[in-house]
C-alpha cells in the first residue's frame, strides 16, 4: 500500500485544486501528513482522502469552510446533525420563496399578455382577494392619491407584504351606472392572505364577476351592458372594481381597465 501521495496526486484523485489543498492547510482544516524538510513538498496519506471528500460533500450543502471545520475537527456528530437539520429548513424556505417568486413572474407575464388583448364582456370567477387601499378625497388629483397609496404601502406592517403590481379603483355602483367616473378608493392587490388585520386591508369576496373593459382614466365608461345584465338578473351590485392593465411602460393614462362587478 502506498504510504504517501504528493499534493498533485491528491488534487487529481480527489478533484480538488492544488491551491484549495494549500488553503485547507493554511486554515488548519486538512494539513499534509508530512512535509519534506529538504524540498518543502507536501505529502498526504490515503486515510485523509475520506476527510477531504466529506469537506467537498458538505460544501455542496452550502456549509462554509469555517462551519465544516467546527464540526470535523471536533468530530462532533451531534452538532453536524443539528446543522444539517437547520440547513434543510433554510433550503426548504428558500425553495418556498423561489416558488412564490416564480408564481409572481407567471402572474406578471399573464398580466402583460392580457393587457395586449381586447376582452369582450364576460363573467369570470375570482377567489378571495386582499386589497391594500386608501380613500380618495373629493376633487383630489390622481397624482395625490397615487402618491398616498405608494407611501402607505411602504409604512409599518404594510411594508412587509408582497404586492401584485396592479392598481385597482373602487366605485359606487350607483355612480358607475350614471357614467360618473369618480372612484371612491384606490388600492393594490396582495399576493397572499395577510397574517394580520389592518384598517387599510379589505377582503374582496370570492364569487362571479360581470367584467367589461374600458379606458376609464381617459374616456367615459359606457355602463350599458352592465345595466342590462343586472336588470335582467334583477340584482343590484354593491362592489365595482376597475383593475389596471398597463399597455405602455412609460405612460399609464391610456391603459385599459377591466371593470369587475360582483354578482350578488
Amino acid at each position: 500500500m502506498k504510504k504517501f501521495y504528493t499534493i498533485g496526486e491528491v488534487s487529481k484523485i480527489m478533484g480538488v485544486s492544488v491551491q484549495t489543498l494549500r488553503y485547507y492547510a493554511n486554515i488548519k482544516l486538512v494539513e499534509p501528513e508530512y512535509i519534506s524538510p529538504k524540498t518543502g513538498y507536501r505529502y498526504y496519506t490515503y486515510e485523509q482522502f475520506p476527510f477531504i471528500d466529506r469537506i467537498k460533500y458538505l460544501q455542496k450543502f452550502g456549509f462554509s469552510l469555517e462551519e465544516i471545520k467546527s464540526i470535523l475537527l471536533r468530530n462532533d456528530i451531534n452538532k453536524l446533525v443539528i446543522m444539517l437539520a437547520n440547513k434543510k429548513n433554510e433550503i426548504e424556505k428558500n425553495i418556498a420563496d423561489l416558488e412564490k417568486t416564480a408564481d409572481m413572474i407567471s402572474w406578471y407575464h399573464d398580466y402583460f399578455i392580457r393587457s395586449q388583448t381586447s376582452q369582450k364582456t364576460h363573467i369570470s370567477h375570482f377567489n378571495t382577494r386582499y386589497l391594500v387601499l386608501t380613500k380618495i378625497r373629493h376633487d383630489e388629483s390622481k397624482e395625490k392619491y397615487h402618491v398616498r397609496l405608494q407611501s402607505l404601502k411602504n409604512t409599518g406592517y404594510l411594508k412587509t407584504l408582497v404586492y401584485k403590481r396592479q392598481f385597482s379603483l373602487l366605485f359606487n355602483y350607483s355612480d358607475f351606472i350614471k357614467g360618473i367616473n369618480r372612484p371612491t378608493h384606490i388600492g393594490m392587490f396582495l399576493n397572499d392572505k395577510p397574517e394580520h388585520a389592518s384598517e387599510y386591508i379589505i377582503q374582496i369576496p370570492d364569487g362571479n364577476y360581470f367584467c367589461l373593459t374600458s379606458h376609464i382614466l381617459c374616456e367615459e365608461c359606457n355602463p350599458y351592458e352592465a345595466i342590462e345584465f343586472f336588470r335582467r338578473e334583477k340584482k343590484t351590485p354593491s362592489l365595482v372594481l376597475a383593475n389596471e392593465y398597463e399597455n405602455n411602460l412609460y405612460e399609464y393614462t391610456n391603459c385599459p381597465y377591466e371593470i369587475q362587478i360582483l354578482i350578488p
